[in-house]
């Protein structure tokens, strides 16, 4: 992130640390979030490198990142299960409008393939700019499922109902943005697991922003084990994925400086 630091650091007006050490960072383009966490992050170090300290907003600019979704900066800021406004015509960021706390107990399967991306930079606002606008009819649904449905269900950890809203997000999101990543989901591989999830009855399952990266919840860690390792099974190397179980993140980013 050499380049990107030295942008940061211009941004702030401040010199390039002496040296930056990446011990492990999320993968890229995978649909997580990463461009946005190791802005900021970058942009924390090198404040704090300096004796400065900026709000996650503060962060932000500096990096360049939050004009489509104020979910990363919001995410990097206090975690949780985070819903945000969308933009307008005037927005800088979108507003963040909605948070919960996620469960300790839930769990999410991440299914990855690593050997694809999900569309980033200028293929990313090309399909933006390339999309029919959605119909006031589906964006009232989402928006009435999304807040009538999903956050009541998390905030009574009603994991049926709160994975059954999630599909129905995902599904009509997927439809959607079709045309530009050339189906439902992204990635052939990961679509196969996910359809074998959907035509066994599983609720709550999805592509996480571009992909290629898909999502099961669970609503325990055993059962998340025990559904890892059969997918892992079922398809696993041979058809280029692999599954990882992980928790939901209720606080924020931990920055700490050492003399």
């Amino acid at each position: 992130p050499g380049a990107r630091a030295a942008e940061i650091a211009e941004a702030l007006a401040l010199p390039l640390p002496p040296a930056l050490f990446l011990i492990r960072q999320i993968p890229r383009h995978s649909g997580l979030g990463s461009g946005t966490q190791m802005g900021l992050a970058l942009a924390a170090a090198i404040a704090g490198f300096h004796g400065r300290t900026l709000d996650a907003t503060g962060l932000a600019r500096a990096s360049g990142r939050g004009r489509r979704s104020g979910i990363g900066i919001a995410a990097f800021e206090q975690g949780g299960f985070l819903v945000d406004a969308g933009r307008a015509t005037h927005t800088v960021t979108p507003p963040l409008i909605a948070r919960q706390e996620w469960p300790e107990d839930w769990r999410v399967v991440l299914i990855s393939d690593a050997s694809d991306e999900g569309l980033s930079g200028s293929k990313e606002s090309a399909a933006f700019e390339s999309l029919p606008g959605m119909s006031a009819a589906l964006a009232n649904e989402l928006a009435y499922l999304t807040l009538m449905v999903l956050l009541p269900a998390l905030a009574e950890r009603d994991f049926l109902r709160f994975t059954r809203a999630v599909g129905r997000i995902q599904a009509a999101n997927g439809a959607h943005f079709s045309t530009a990543q050339n189906g439902c989901y992204s990635s052939p591989r990961v679509a196969a697991v996910l359809n074998w999830l959907e035509a066994n009855g599983r609720a709550g399952f999805g592509q996480s922003s571009w992909g290629p990266t898909g999502f099961v919840f669970s609503d325990s860690e055993q059962e998340a084990n025990v559904l890892a390792d059969d997918l892992k099974r079922r398809f696993g190397a041979a058809h280029g994925v692999s599954f990882s179980v992980v928790r939901g993140r209720n606080r924020g980013a931990e920055i700490r400086v050492t003399p």
